[in-house]
């Protein structure tokens, strides 16, 4: 075990340790541009990047990383001052049904007609979009401006800011309490958790509920899931420092549930105020299952395992481009730079990384500077039959998706890569 110590950002205790270096990585969602890269070569430019340092507290057991980057650096306004999200959840029909279905549990077992329902970071409205506006109260808080104008558009109110417990009076006084507080997949990315558990027990009624979803740590473990941690990603939860945490702001946990299939494995956890909910034996039956999960012991064999993940992912590259064949990088998502940077894998293996999203193409990857294009190049490759012979996912967790979507390429002989959990050939 590395012997560095640090300062808990959840609980103050001095006592988190150091499990895991993956070294300078850059921030992973801001994509150079050709001349960033050039500037960068003429040593006109500097690429920011930051130590990957990941520790668990020995005090609450939250994983965490040693360095938090400024929103600043990654979230920056464009030169009219808005700010831009690059990923837009209802581009997954993943997430479509899956977030569909979030919002029939939280009407089937919470909401009755007329009360209100907030979402901490809603997107797009993918979830939000679900509920009627002539039964609930639906609000978006989401701080990101090209997201929030398109949940506006679907007739969602929406504030366009970052949560704070400031803010959460502001709204108790502005729309009165709401029975459902949510966040899902955005807890993690929230450097003042301790804001978000105080701002949602402010917002709650007296059997309001506080509704979380994110990587589940024991998932996380399992997985070799190193791709978890980046800057927008400091947090890494299981059950028990959510009980923690949320115990010190007056709440409770009283249930949980396991998604495997969301981003590697999801957990919900549900909070209320004291005393509003019977804690649900299988709350009770998660929160004895992961206790191995919370030891040094696994911290440790986890980072084992990612060095080897690492030597086993080159050596498979290594051996395909020692045949002639090409390789190219599929979805230029934060998860898959930040398998390229650990590993150290450049131009040189891949040729180019094709991605959907119009703002990502013409850039390059951040630190490994492999360019971006858009799927209409890929399918040109294709069709004039000089197709790559392999692809790397960079979104692993989106593997049957993009599977199901590339038909033409598995068709024509093309093979797609994944990283982890063991690096193989699908």
């Amino acid at each position: 075990m590395a012997s560095e110590t640090w300062q808990c950002r959840a609980c103050d205790s001095g006592e988190v340790f150091q499990f895991l270096d993956l070294k300078e990585m850059p921030v992973t969602n801001r994509y150079p541009t050709k001349e960033d890269v050039e500037a960068f070569h003429r040593g006109e430019k500097k690429e920011h990047k930051y130590p990957l340092r990941v520790g668990m507290c020995g005090n609450c057991s939250m994983v965490q990383l040693s360095d938090f980057v400024p929103y600043a650096e990654y979230i920056v306004p464009d030169e009219t001052g808005r700010t831009n999200y690059a990923f837009f959840s209802s581009q997954s029909t993943t997430m479509q049904a899956h977030f569909a279905q979030f919002a029939e549990t939280i009407k089937r077992r919470f909401l009755n007609k007329g009360e209100g329902v907030a979402e901490i970071g809603g997107n797009d409205g993918i979830m939000l979009r679900a509920f009627d506006r002539s039964k609930y109260r639906v609000l978006n808080i989401e701080p990101s401006s090209n997201v929030a104008e398109i949940s506006r558009s679907k007739g969602i109110e929406t504030i366009e800011s970052l949560f704070t417990p400031k803010l959460a009076m502001e709204l108790l006084h502005s729309h009165g309490e709401f029975k459902v507080v949510s966040c899902a997949n955005v807890l993690l990315n929230i450097h003042d958790i301790n804001g978000v558990f105080e701002g949602a027990r402010i917002m709650l009624s007296n059997n309001g509920v506080f509704i979380t979803q994110d990587p589940y740590w024991p998932s996380v473990l399992k997985d070799t899931g190193f791709d978890q941690f980046y800057e927008e990603h400091p947090w890494c939860f299981s059950l028990k420092p959510l009980e923690h945490l949320a115990e010190s702001h007056g709440m409770e946990l009283f249930d949980a549930q396991l998604f495997p299939a969301i981003h590697g494995g999801s957990m919900r956890a549900y909070f209320s105020k004291k005393g509003a909910y019977e804690k649900t034996k299988r709350c009770s039956d998660y929160q004895r299952r992961e206790q191995w999960a919370n030891t040094p012991e696994a911290c440790n064999n986890f980072a084992s395992r990612v060095e080897k993940s690492k030597k086993n992912l080159l050596s498979i590259l290594n051996n395909i481009k020692s045949q002639g064949k090409r390789i190219i990088g599929y979805a230029a998502a934060s998860k898959g730079t930040v398998i390229l940077n650990y590993c150290g894998i450049g131009a040189e293996t891949l040729d180019y990384v094709v991605d959907s999203t119009p703002t990502k193409q013409g850039r390059y990857i951040p630190g490994v500077r492999i360019p971006i294009v858009s799927p209409e190049e890929f399918y040109r490759e294709i069709e004039r039959g000089n197709a790559p012979h392999y692809a790397l996912l960079g979104a692993r967790n989106y593997a049957k998706e993009i599977q199901e979507k590339e038909k033409e390429f598995v068709r024509g002989g093309g093979r797609f890569i994944v990283a982890l959990p063991k690096p193989r050939i699908l």
